[in-house]
């Protein structure tokens, strides 16, 4: 990979590092606010509501008009976002804060993606959409890390952490300004919801790539949203530092895997981390009821590993499949769809408060094995149908 690759990469690391810091502050939120368990998992999860969106449209805006012209104001809605969060007040500012980082996140996230993979050399386009993958999960770890020692340690907790950021987000601006732009032909058409699958993979894309993304985040997001409250509340453990290295190895572990699963088939790499993340999932069940925290963290780190697996072989199959051009498109899409799994541990969190937690997470982790029994048998008819080459 050649040095604007490289600078292309820091782009996406730094913006990845804001929207996730929330989650080692979530126990302080839920104090400060007195908040609910389902209302606190809300504060992680209503960004969602403008990922989604954002995502489907502006992936393939910046296919049309370029990818600077996208990332721009992406990043600036990352930094309002950012100073949302840090003077927040109020539960009000808070959520339009978490909004403002959806926006921006959807806009910018698969279009960064794509970016990289762009100024990637001809025979370098596979490590980079591997390389991508690593910089924004490692970017995701590195947030609620960084959070929760600020927090934990410095002043200001609330209001400090989101501080850092801008002057990182300032810094990747100043980088963006030195990269070219990939897309040389710019003309824009018109914006509709299409999910930019091209017709020959579209059975396997919607019937095993994007439901096993969808399971990546559900699996993702209930440790995040809900492990700091169980630490703090359950668990008395009052150590944000240490609640924010669990969020870390979940999403970190999901960045270094991928660089030790680079010779697997991106098929291969999907089922791989369906299995192992679900039967970790269980672990991480286990442990929550035994109040057992080393448990949990070893659990949080093969979670996240094994979510690694899964996002690089379905970003492998998005860059590979489809020219340049359509690529941001296709990538936006996979992110949207991870992204909507983020809904499902919102309703374990209202649940929780209803039912209790262990019946909550029981039921979800049930539920993620009836899924992946039955993309374990779609995935074989679907090679059966379409061979290795397709899926």
């Amino acid at each position: 990979m050649n040095l604007k690759a490289w600078k292309a990469m820091f782009i996406l690391l730094v913006f990845t590092i804001g929207t996730s810091m929330v989650s080692p502050l979530l126990p302080l939120y839920k104090e400060t606010f007195h908040l609910s368990q389902g209302n606190t998992t809300l504060i992680f999860a209503i960004y969602t509501l403008a990922v989604l969106p954002s995502m489907l449209l502006f992936g393939q805006l910046s296919d049309q008009v370029g990818r600077k012209r996208v990332i721009w104001p992406a990043m600036i809605l990352g930094i309002i976002a950012s100073a949302l969060l840090g003077s927040s007040h109020s539960i009000a500012t808070l959520y339009l804060g978490r909004l403002a980082q959806g926006l921006g996140i959807g806009a910018f996230l698969g279009t960064c993606t794509a970016y990289v993979v762009d100024l990637a050399d001809p025979k370098a386009k596979l490590m980079a959409a591997v390389m991508a993958g690593v910089s924004f999960r490692v970017g995701f770890g590195v947030g609620p890390g960084l959070a929760g020692v600020t927090a934990q340690y410095l002043p200001y907790p609330l209001q400090l952490t989101f501080g850092v950021h801008i002057l990182l987000m300032l810094i990747a601006m100043v980088v963006l300004a030195g990269t070219p732009e990939t897309i040389q032909n710019r003309q824009f058409e018109k914006l509709s919801v299409d999910m930019g699958i091209p017709l020959a993979h579209k059975l396997p894309f919607v019937l095993f790539v994007l439901p096993s993304a969808f399971i990546l985040t559900v699996m993702d997001s209930t440790v995040l949203s809900l492990a700091p409250s169980f630490l703090n509340d359950i668990m008395g453990f009052r150590n944000l530092a240490v609640i924010g290295l669990v969020s870390f190895l979940v999403l970190a572990a999901g960045g270094f895997s991928q660089i030790l699963a680079v010779y697997f088939q991106p098929k291969q790499s999907i089922m791989i981390g369906l299995v192992v993340g679900v039967a970790s999932f269980y672990l991480f069940f286990l442990a929550v009821q035994f109040h057992n925290i080393f448990f949990i963290v070893i659990a949080s780190a093969i979670i996240g590993a094994s979510n690694g697996l899964i996002l690089k072989g379905g970003v492998t199959m998005c860059s590979l499949l489809v020219p340049q051009e359509e690529r941001g498109r296709l990538i936006s899409t996979l992110y949207a769809v991870c992204y909507a799994g983020i809904l499902v541990p919102l309703g374990t969190g209202y649940l929780a408060d209803r039912i209790g937690l262990f019946q909550a997470m029981l039921t979800l982790v049930l539920g993620l094995t009836v899924i992946l029994v039955i993309l374990s048998f779609t995935s074989r008819l679907l090679n059966y149908r379409y061979g290795e080459s397709d899926t």
